[in-house]
């Protein structure tokens, strides 16, 4: 059974991680990686055609799920307990397999359903062999470096926390177990007694925090605010988000909540809406098929000095699909939806 020092105790002889503990998960998930790596290696060596290649790999890219939890979860835990070169660095890392996978799939899914290994192209072949190196080089340095520097870092609250919101990222090509029983989240302030209803007064008008809550789940907009330091302070919680967040990027500059590859563009973005060379910064990307806009707005206070940045995340594709007569498509053809 995996160990954890115990953080309470600065000599532990250890203790046994709970089915399910986000450590304990981590490690099952690398051991399947592993295992479905070696069995691909296999199929590449042995001629596997290239049909039931493909459908051998057809799990492998929920190792997405995997990274998307270490990103979003272990990486902001330690980068709150002062460890960020090696967050960063891990995350190129992640952006390489992941570029090595999607070119991978592409070139298997090119190939005839026929083929036997000797007829598939050398360029798959090699592909695969370097793939397959990039992931295994990973599960070394997640389970000797990112794993053991977690388990010496972290705290019991820290694991309660990412357990609480590891959900939402997935899992990687194994069952959960049984829940590693997380302290339940503390009720935040504006949850006491009666303060749902507590009247803001806006320049525009009246909101109880219930309906500012109700408004921000609702928006079909990802929304990220940053303060004057380019920290978050905010985001929303709609149910389609486009990009997974958690309460654990609060406080986290957001340019660490993106690849680092382009951690370099969103600084220099930040401080051209801070400086005022630019009160709107657009760019768009194509993602699972679909057209996402994202935008960097400033935020400016009543006497125009900057407080913050609002990103806004959009999916726009199905703008293309409307008219330009402001008719409503949807009634027209006697639906609601």
């Amino acid at each position: 059974m995996n160990k954890i020092p115990s953080t309470s105790d600065p000599h532990p002889a250890g203790r046994e991680l709970p089915a399910g503990h986000p450590l304990e998960l981590f490690r099952r998930e690398n051991a399947a990686i592993g295992r479905l790596v070696h069995e691909l290696r296999g199929h590449v060596a042995t001629g596997t055609g290239a049909a039931r290649l493909r459908a051998a790999a057809a799990r492998l890219p929920e190792i997405e799920h995997h990274y998307a939890r270490k990103e979003s979860l272990f990486f902001a835990y330690l980068e709150k307990h002062g460890v960020i070169d090696l967050a960063r660095r891990m995350w190129r890392e992640d952006g390489a397999v992941r570029r090595r996978l999607h070119g991978w799939l592409q070139k298997l899914a090119a190939a005839p359903d026929a083929a036997t290994d000797a007829d598939l192209a050398d360029e798959v072949r090699m592909a695969a062999t370097e793939l397959f190196a990039a992931i295994t080089a990973m599960i070394g340095s997640e389970e000797e470096q990112l794993l053991p520097l977690c388990a010496a870092r972290f705290t019991d609250e820290d694991w309660a926390e990412i357990r609480q919101e590891s959900p939402r990222f997935g899992i990687c090509l194994v069952e959960p177990g049984e829940a590693h029983a997380p302290a339940p989240p503390a009720a935040p302030p504006h949850l006491a007694e009666g303060a749902e209803d507590k009247l803001l007064e806006l320049a525009t008008g009246r909101l109880t925090l219930r309906q500012l809550e109700a408004l921000f789940a609702t928006l079909p907009l990802d929304l990220t605010l940053t303060d004057a330091e380019d920290r978050i302070v905010f985001y929303s919680d709609w149910p389609g988000r486009h990009f997974s967040r958690c309460p654990a990027i609060l406080g986290r500059p957001l340019a660490h909540c993106h690849p680092p590859a382009s951690e370099a563009l969103l600084e220099r973005v930040m401080d051209d809406l801070r400086g005022g060379q630019a009160r709107v910064i657009e760019a768009a990307m194509e993602r699972d098929g679909r057209t996402i806009l994202s935008r960097y707005i400033a935020v400016q206070d009543g006497k125009g000095a900057y407080i913050g940045c609002l990103e806004v995340v959009e999916d726009v594709t199905r703008f293309q699909e409307l008219g330009r007569d402001g008719r409503l498509p949807a009634y027209d053809a006697g639906t609601y939806s």
